[in-house]
């Protein structure tokens, strides 16, 4: 039997369900009862691509207030012993178009848990002092994300490729917005946006039998809502067409490349033969660009690709660290590569591989209760449907090879590229004269 066929056998031990919450909220359940830990996760429709102009930044800022206290435990400090004292852990995370909030425990510990997200997210304590303090502390996240090349200039790129749309803007904010946020802003944002109507609740791992019952009850106590729609006005183009930014650095022949692409996605034929095309370009050591550019090329320690997709709008992006002196020569191979792929001269082999490769990373995310939460979570948030691991596999094996090439030939040229380049090389600099330079470090 093949590793497919394997991986298929295995899923279909562990299905997920889905079922519908009070007011409209779903939820998705996938129990596997000889796991050592359980997750739950609270997902909202939210982040940048939902905010108004005027609230830029509010969705990652209410993230991380909620954690200052609750009308229960005032402090992050309680509200972190009241689950780590169970063996747990309690955190969040903001994305352009989503919010979670999460708890991962040991077997038996979750409805406990749950009860004290709950208590964060309906009875904020929303302090003044807290909100002051917090400003300071995203303020040293957004230098974390400066110090961190590959991070930035990945971020750097997506706003490049987004722009004009909402979603473009940076997830941290406006530093306007940030120093002088007030809690009654907060408190209204929080009444808008945390409610039944946009809620989406996943479990996965080593549940408790009342988990589905204490979702119900956990759901209940948001108020109604209606379900949430994404801003929908245009930025000012501060990039105006540009098709590279340049972003200086004190690395002075070190180069961080990321190079990206936004194309239409049509359906679901579209979706899986994207993935297909991500996991064969730039997942794992056999990929066309880490054989390519590590192995035949040894430009570099590894090549990452990366498959954003937001509706039906997609961003493809490829990022890697390199020598100034190999620069040109990576963006050649890169450019032959994909042009194969497009042209349809890459063997049928490589393409099977990558939809076992990417299978089997699937299936490896249900070692961790947390990241098959993550998993039926962000499908119920973004597509409005239950996650199920065996339409999914249908799916990747019903991609057409030359309808993924005729995607990639389309969608991802040299024409339609656009680059970012962080380094403090002149003569990676040269490479792109028509280039926005952007203040770096």
């Amino acid at each position: 039997m093949s590793s497919l066929e394997e991986l298929k056998r295995f899923v279909r031990k562990s299905p997920a369900s889905s079922s519908a919450l009070p007011g409209g909220a779903s939820a998705s359940l996938l129990p596997v009862p000889t796991a050592p830990t359980a997750a739950i996760l609270l997902g909202f429709r939210d982040g940048v691509a939902y905010e108004p102009q005027e609230l830029w930044g509010i969705s990652h800022f209410v993230e991380h207030i909620l954690f200052r206290g609750s009308e229960s435990l005032p402090s992050l400090y309680e509200i972190s012993r009241a689950v780590e004292g169970l063996g747990g852990r309690i955190s969040a995370y903001s994305t352009r178009d989503m919010t979670g909030f999460w708890v991962k425990t040991p077997p038996g510990q979750d409805i406990a848990a749950l009860e004290v997200l709950t208590g964060l997210l309906t009875r904020p304590a929303l302090a003044e002092a807290s909100i002051a303090a917090e400003s300071a502390i995203i303020e040293q996240e957004r230098q974390r994300e400066l110090g961190n090349p590959a991070l930035w200039s990945s971020l750097l790129l997506e706003e490049l490729l987004l722009s004009p749309a909402p979603s473009s803007r940076h997830p941290v904010g406006s530093p306007a917005f940030l120093g002088g946020v007030k809690a009654s802003v907060l408190r209204d944002y929080i009444g808008g946006v945390y409610h039944r109507g946009n809620l989406a609740a996943a479990a996965a791992g080593n549940l408790s039998p009342g988990i589905s019952e204490a979702l119900v009850e956990a759901a209940s106590r948001f108020p109604a809502g209606p379900k949430r729609e994404k801003a929908g006005f245009a930025l000012p183009d501060r990039w105006k067409d540009a098709r590279a930014a340049l972003v200086a650095s004190h690395h002075k022949s070190q180069v961080f490349l990321s190079l990206g692409w936004k194309f239409p996605v049509g359906g679901r034929e579209d979706y899986f033969a994207f993935q297909v095309l991500n996991t064969l370009l730039g997942a794992g050591y056999t990929s066309l660009l880490n054989a390519s550019l590590r192995e035949r090329e040894n430009i570099t320690y590894l090549c990452t690709t990366r498959l954003n997709l937001y509706g039906d709008a997609g961003v493809f992006k490829i990022g890697l660290a390199l020598a100034d002196r190999n620069l040109e020569r990576a963006l050649a191979v890169i450019d032959a590569l994909l042009a194969d792929v497009g042209a349809g001269r890459i063997p049928p082999e490589p393409f099977a591989d990558a939809v076992t490769r990417h299978s089997s990373n699937l299936v490896f995310r249900m070692e961790d209760s947390l990241e098959t939460a993550k998993l039926l979570g962000h499908s119920l948030v973004r597509e409005g449907r239950p996650f199920s691991f065996e339409e999914y596999f249908e799916g990747l094996e019903g991609v057409d090879v030359a309808h993924a090439c005729a995607l990639a030939a389309k969608h991802w040229t040299p024409e339609t590229r656009k680059t970012v380049i962080l380094t403090g090389s002149e003569a990676a600099a040269r490479l792109f004269p028509g280039a926005v330079r952007v203040q770096g470090e």
